[in-house]
Order: structure tokens, then sequence, then C-alpha cells
């Protein structure tokens, strides 16, 4: 985690195209979070870039070629683009399998089946991890001067109900009670609904109000105003099921301190946490 004593403006980030032997090509994104403005920032960006070439081309492909071209804070992800997601959607397949045949990574424990979100980084995957992260230290620390923090992977209970987290750190799912594998985000299924409505068209000004008004609000529902909107729009699985009322997931891990029990914790759910408990020593560390 690193802090600043000056405000962080908008991020910029770097496409890294990396062309393979075969002449396919995959699209990759750094989201370089740095200060605009600062001197050492095009540098510090090129030299990230070629650590990172210089790995793949070394593990991935004989020829490896990189462009690093500059896109503006305001440029929207090319992945989000329709053009990027062409370009994406063609070679992912490609992308996908050399890093798992190279071992760059694959999923963890996956001689006993794996588990969906945990994943293992191989040799070359670790390398690369380490290029970036040599990378990222020398731009935001020696050049932009900021302080490193590291923090323990284990917060206190306490610390994350002084922040919100137990409270509001959460998702409200929905089950398909005819497959018990299968959940959903309410949320979600609501404003997917209400998206190929307002795509499909023949509303009127005001039933398209409406329904563009309850899309934003989609996300700041509770359980009882969520389960009430889809029943009011008929929403079932996308396998057309009835589904469960809506409950509240929690998005971080619980866990105990010590061996009395009483002293419950979580992984940390984010890595800004440590900056507010931690801010003030920092600072007069200087």
């Amino acid at each position: 985690m690193l802090c600043h004593r000056s405000q962080r403006q908008q991020p910029t980030h770097s496409q890294l195209t990396v062309w393979n032997k075969t002449g396919g090509s995959a699209v990759l994104h750094l989201f370089l979070w740095q200060l605009d403005g600062s001197r050492a920032a095009p540098a510090a960006r090129c030299a990230l870039l070629l650590a990172v070439g210089r790995q793949l081309g070394r593990n991935a492909a004989s020829a490896a070629q990189l462009t690093c071209s500059r896109r503006s804070s305001a440029a929207m992800p090319i992945t989000r683009s329709a053009a990027g997601q062409e370009v994406f959607g063609k070679n992912e397949a490609l992308l996908a399998d050399l890093t798992k045949r190279r071992f760059f990574y694959r999923q963890a424990f996956d001689i006993y089946g794996g588990t969906a979100g945990l994943y293992t980084y191989g040799p070359p995957g670790c390398a690369l991890k380490n290029n970036i992260c040599a990378q990222w230290r020398k731009h935001f620390i020696i050049e932009d001067n900021m302080m490193e923090l590291e923090d323990p992977a284990v917060t206190p209970y306490r610390v994350l109900d002084a922040s919100g987290h137990v409270e509001r750190f959460s998702d409200f799912m929905c089950k398909d009670p005819s497959d018990e594998g299968k959940f959903y985000r309410a949320d979600q299924l609501l404003e997917a609904h209400i998206e190929a409505l307002l795509e499909k068209g023949g509303l009127s000004e005001a039933e398209a109000t409406k329904h563009k008004k309850v899309h934003a609000q989609a996300d700041a529902y509770d359980a009882k105003e969520l389960g009430a909107k889809l029943k009011e729009y008929g929403i079932k699985s996308p396998e057309g099921n009835e589904l469960s009322e809506p409950y509240p997931f929690n998005l971080m891990f619980p866990t105990q301190i010590g061996p009395s029990g009483k002293d419950p914790g979580f992984l940390r759910p984010e890595t800004a946490q440590v900056r507010a408990p931690l801010a003030r020593g920092a600072l007069r560390s200087r």
C-alpha cells in the first residue's frame, strides 16, 4: 500500500500489445496509478512495460514485439471498446492457453477439482509479478517519494466494524431453489432486465424515465426493496426458474484470532484499509 501527502489525481493507463510467434495479438492492460504531471511518469511506464515484455518474450514467445501507447485519463479502457473487445475476443483463448501451458498461472489445487477465484503463480508468473512490483516500487517510492506500508492480511473485527465494512460490505444474492449450485446477485438481475427493456424500446418517455431511475438505484436497495422490485418486474433466473428472496452475503472472509475464539476478525477486504490507522505514524516517521 502506498500513500502520498498530496491528493491523488485521476489515473492513466498504458496499453501493452504482445505479438507472439503465430502472428496473433493479445491486448493486456496495466493501470499505472501515478500522479499526472510527474516528470518521471513516461520513463517509469516504459520501464515497466519493457520488464513485462522481457519476461513474456523469454517465456511465452520466441519473437515478442511490444507496442506501448499512451491513453489519456479520460479514455475508456480498450477492452471496453467495441474494437478492443473484438481483438481481445479473437485472441483470449490463445492467451489463456499460452499462460497456462507455460505455467504463468493455473487454478490452485486443480488436482482436487480447484476452487473458483483461487490461483497459483508458476515460475514465470512469479518472475513477471516480481518485475512489475520492482518497477512499481522504483517509480512510486524512489521517484515520487511515496511511503510503502505493509499491513497484516487479517484485520480485527473492531477495525472493520468502525469502518462500516461489517454492516455494509455485502451483496444481496438470490438462489435458484431448483439448483443448489446457482446463485445470482439480485441487483445485477434487476439491472440486466431493465437494460433489456430499454434496448427493446416501445416505451413512453415517462416509462423509460421510471425504469432508468430504478436501474440507477439497483445497488442501493436493501433486501426487502430488491425483493419487491424483482417481483414487480417478474424477474426469474436465466433458466426461467423462480428465485429465492434476496439475502445478504458478506464479501469478507471471517476467521478467529487466537485460541480463545473470542476475538473475531476478517481477511483484509481492501488494501486501502491500512492507510487510515497508520497514516499518522507514517508521516511522523518522515
